[in-house]
């Protein structure tokens, strides 16, 4: 199966319809949720000219860029914003247009402003002319309000959430210490750039392009978080065809084996 994952929502009553029993998703209490479409909510996006690309990559010129204001903290949404870069390929053919197709290139932290272009070059016609392609980079990512924690190195890289050989976890604990330690130092704010409150951001995303449902297309961790989103905005949504899903806790490479191009099955 692909490693793909395409999921079709429609949000509206979706915030209404969650009961909150005092659950925790994505470092916050489930609660959030029931606060996500409350304070200001960006309603449209003015679309330009896109960040210039790094230095060798190629861009679609029809790619244009904007923004999205969404809230640090869902729980305070009439508090602090940040800013949510994001792309869009229009339909060359707007009469047979059926909605939106927002992407997720997975990582966590890749970024994914370039994958409308990217995805051009590969998905149907058929895809092509009934959708305007969608990119974003995660919060915290690449032109969206930045997050690090300053960490350097290729030894987060041996981090699996299994023990090594011969059953040692010491390298493991060693690491994940050295990394809280430096995550420590950068404020309170670093929780709130999460998995659940990204897949709030692309509802707000959904919002701001004035569309009522909205199609998706994640790989790698994207998969997962299409899931986070499917949970947290649940009404009426359709997985569309899933495969290599990521599961919480699996490990990086695990899946790559089975990937396959994810447009071999039609989007709705």
């Amino acid at each position: 199966m692909g490693n793909t994952i395409r999921v079709r929502v429609a949000a509206v009553g979706a915030l209404t319809a969650v009961a909150a029993t005092g659950a925790v998703i994505g470092g916050q209490p489930a609660d959030a949720r029931a606060v996500a479409a409350a304070g200001h909510v960006q309603t449209s996006i003015k679309w330009g000219k896109c960040p210039e690309p790094a230095p060798g990559a190629r861009r679609d010129p029809r790619q244009t860029c904007g923004t999205v204001k969404v809230p640090l903290d869902y729980r305070r949404p009439g508090g602090e914003t940040i800013t949510v870069a994001v792309s869009r390929i229009a339909t060359a053919k707007p009469g047979k247009k059926r909605g939106n197709l927002l992407f997720n290139p997975g990582g966590p932290g890749l970024q994914g402003l370039d994958m409308p272009g990217q995805m051009a070059r590969t998905l149907p016609k058929k895809v092509r002319d009934s959708y305007d392609l969608i990119g974003f980079d995660a919060r915290g990512v690449g032109h969206s309000t930045p997050m690090s924690c300053g960490l350097s190195g290729s030894s987060l890289l041996t981090i699996f959430p299994y023990p090594g050989a011969g059953g040692s976890i010491e390298g493991n604990v060693t690491t994940a210490r050295a990394v809280a330690r430096q995550c420590a130092t950068i404020g309170a704010k670093l929780r709130f750039f999460n998995s659940a409150n990204t897949a709030r951001d692309m509802d707000r995303i959904r919002q701001a392009l004035g569309a009522r449902k909205t199609s998706y297309w994640g790989q790698s961790f994207g998969t997962y978080l299409g899931a986070v989103y499917a949970s947290l905005f649940p009404p009426q949504h359709r997985p569309d065809g899933a495969g290599g899903q990521r599961r919480p806790g699996q490990g990086v490479g695990e899946d790559a084996e089975h990937l396959e191009p994810g447009h071999e099955r039609p989007v709705p």
